[in-house]
């Protein structure tokens, strides 16, 4: 079930997109791989088994919000490739945009590693979606 709302937040994501303060869209994509064939986040992929985060990289919490005590939420998606490296990362929607969040989280993601996807027995590269909370203790 939980994968369910993980495809559902996709096409949501998609659907509404990320802006800065004035609710022009943000361009909060980085690619690290030109030039490779990474089909577009929406393309739906059936799999018999999702990636499997193996190490997650704590994304540093922008100062400029730390101490203005601004909280965020970024929606995040991830190209996780047949080796289970993130090849792609953006931020597809942000609460608090402007506020360094997106960049952060970009930055984190692609340092991450995972199981990657599994279909018809074989590793494959599928986009995923999640939530990165910044949240000050």
């Amino acid at each position: 079930m939980k994968y369910l709302y993980l495809i559902l937040a996709v096409v949501i994501i998609m659907a509404v997109g990320c802006t800065d303060r004035k609710g022009a869209p943000t361009n909060a994509t980085i690619d690290i791989v030109p030039g490779d064939q990474i089909p577009p986040p929406d393309q739906f992929v059936p799999v018999e088994q999702l990636p499997v985060r193996t190490y997650e990289e704590i994304p540093k919490y922008p100062i400029r919000a730390y101490e203005r005590g601004i909280e965020g939420i970024v929606l995040m998606q991830a190209f996780i490739d047949s080796e289970g490296a993130v090849r792609k990362a953006l931020a597809a929607r942000c609460n608090q945009p402007g506020w360094g969040f997106e960049k952060a989280a970009i930055k984190a993601a692609y340092m991450c590693r995972y199981e990657a996807a599994i279909q018809n027995g074989q590793p494959i590269g599928i986009w995923i979606a999640y939530k990165v909370d910044f949240v000050i203790d």
